[in-house]
């Protein structure tokens, strides 16, 4: 029988691997930059200038498609995509859009200490089951910071941004 943990992980595997089969393009997102969604992830990231500016090696944990590390490369850094699943990592890096990418279970990666200076994590955390574990292991890692940056979700609270973001969504869904 499999704890509750890994049967998450494995879900989530799963879930990457099933967006290989799909007829749509799963990297779709990598290539529209100029997308609604593109915007949204670009306001994310430019908290992490401050950080870029220091140099330093980056470490992508819960990088799905390789968003963050794609994102980090074309700002010039050194980076290594992670995820549970690499079918999609795999897949973007075949594309060109990462350069180097790992399987890593967050909860128990298989890298030594401090072999990177930054470990980030844009909204993954909230999916693992064990969230501690996965930052303590972060830290392990990750010589100078961790960096978590949480989805906040305002269309709870607001069923007009919420229709907004619907509507908008119908027009430009990548």
């Amino acid at each position: 029988k499999r704890s509750f943990a890994d049967q998450s992980y494995r879900l989530h595997e799963q879930h990457l691997e099933e967006q290989t089969r799909r007829g749509d393009d799963p990297l779709r997102r990598l290539v529209e930059l100029e997308s609604i969604n593109g915007w949204r992830h670009e306001r994310m990231y430019r908290l992490l200038n401050p950080l870029l500016a220091w140099g330093g090696r980056w470490l992508t944990v819960g990088d799905g498609i390789g968003t963050d590390a794609h994102w980090l490369i074309r700002q010039g850094a050194p980076v290594v995509a992670s995820d549970i699943g690499d079918a999609l990592l795999k897949l973007a890096h075949k594309r060109g859009f990462v350069r180097e990418f790992g399987r890593e279970n967050a909860e128990k990666i298989e890298l030594p200490d401090k072999s990177f200076d930054f470990a980030l994590c844009k909204e993954a955390y909230h999916h693992f089951p064990r969230p501690y574990l996965a930052l303590y292991e972060m830290a392990r890692v990750a010589g100078k910071a961790v960096v978590l940056i949480e989805p906040q979700d305002p269309l709870q609270k607001s069923p007009v941004l919420l229709f907004f973001k619907n509507l908008l969504d119908r027009i430009n869904p990548a």
